[in-house]
């Protein structure tokens, strides 16, 4: 949940056994540990990363930090070629990611990129600027993913300090914004339509999440990371509706429903509901959903959060929760029959999505 806490997963496939399978990778998180060193300590973690059986690191690429201006209400003038291009950004900005990248490579290490906010000032609206989370404006969002995936495409020459120019190596492993059913990572989480009852909140983040995923992928496959491991979702296990309290988190069952446009019977949304929630409202648009939004059908996989919590207390793994929408990893079928049914509902032929456990702890 922490931007900088340290986590173990495992790729988790819908319906696999208990015991580990010969697909099963572990992948560990640890943002101040990576991207706060300097090489020399940077080298000698991840050779002992690489000792104790790590094969992927998950990484924070976090907007605002390579943003222009990040604090800034006005948006930057980008120099030429464009906010598309990496030179467009702090030189500066882009070092602990090019030493990560440089240094995962020579250690055989795996990385995936998570693509995340807080966004900078400039690409929020209104009043909530200071907060980067507020509605983040997707075409901006779409502008640093194809940057990023750009720099890390493979062919990116980069000179060093010895005057060599060398390619930076490519980055295959990508996942789409942290925690957006959480309140420190996305905003609004709900809005209130008659804020009278827990059933007149109506489901705000899944809607802009919506679009940043759109927004990534777009930029991912200008790139040409389409063919790239590309992971949605990143939930938090657990959520709520308190209608004194619109910034609550989203249980992440039903931010998958509310995602996919689906009511809680996997029903499309139609009429107002649907246009209060940024889904189609017609046949027609209902018709183009999966096209229009190709991330949320295309994707190698949903990441998940699957911490054993309840309010501030730790259960043991196999606990369930009370709120049947929250999952955590004693009830991660919850997720996999919720992705399922999405699927089915919009008529995708495809495998089902395999769930991806990126953060994982227990205290």
């Amino acid at each position: 949940m922490a931007a900088g806490g340290l986590a173990l997963a495992a790729v988790l496939a819908p319906g696999a056994p208990a015991r580990a399978s010969t697909t099963q990778e572990s992948v560990l998180q640890d943002d101040p540990q990576l991207l706060g060193a300097r090489p020399v300590q940077l080298d000698q973690r991840l050779r002992f990363l690489k000792a104790i059986g790590v094969d992927r690191l998950r990484v924070s690429v976090f907007w605002s930090n390579i943003a222009p201006a990040a604090t800034s209400q006005s948006r930057p003038r980008f120099p030429s070629p464009g906010p598309r291009f990496p030179e467009a950004y702090p030189t500066g900005a882009w070092e602990p990611y090019d030493n990560i990248v440089v240094l995962a490579k020579r250690h055989n290490l795996d990385l995936l990129f998570t693509l995340t906010g807080p966004a900078p000032a400039w690409a929020t609206p209104g009043s909530h600027r200071r907060e980067g989370l507020f509605r983040p404006d997707a075409q901006a969002f779409q502008d640093f993913a194809t940057a990023v995936g750009l720099r890390y495409s493979g062919s990116y020459p980069l000179r060093d300090r010895n005057g060599q120019t060398h390619r930076l190596p490519r980055v295959d492993g990508w996942s789409i914004w942290n925690e957006p059913n959480f309140p420190s990572w996305l905003l609004p989480i709900w809005v209130d339509n008659r804020p009278k009852l827990a059933k007149d909140m109506i489901a705000a983040a899944p809607h802009h999440y919506r679009t940043l995923v759109d927004a990534a992928w777009a930029g991912l496959k200008a790139t040409g990371h389409e063919g790239d491991l590309i992971l949605i979702g990143e939930t938090a296990p657990r959520g709520g509706k308190t209608p004194s309290r619109l910034v609550s988190s989203m249980p992440p069952a039903e931010f998958v429903r509310e995602l996919y446009c689906l009511q809680a019977d996997f029903r499309p949304y139609t009429g107002r509901p649907a246009h209060l929630r940024g889904c189609p409202v017609s046949r027609g648009g209902r018709r183009e959903f999966r096209r229009a939004h190709p991330g949320l059908f295309k994707a190698s996989g949903y990441a998940h959060h699957a911490y054993s919590l309840d309010g501030r207390t730790w259960r043991i793994p196999p606990w369930r929760p009370a709120v049947k929408d929250n999952v955590l990893i004693g009830n991660l079928g919850r997720l996999t029959s919720t992705l399922d049914r999405a699927a089915l509902t919009w008529g995708s032929q495809r495998e089902p999505m395999g769930i991806w456990i990126t953060e994982y702890g227990y205290q």
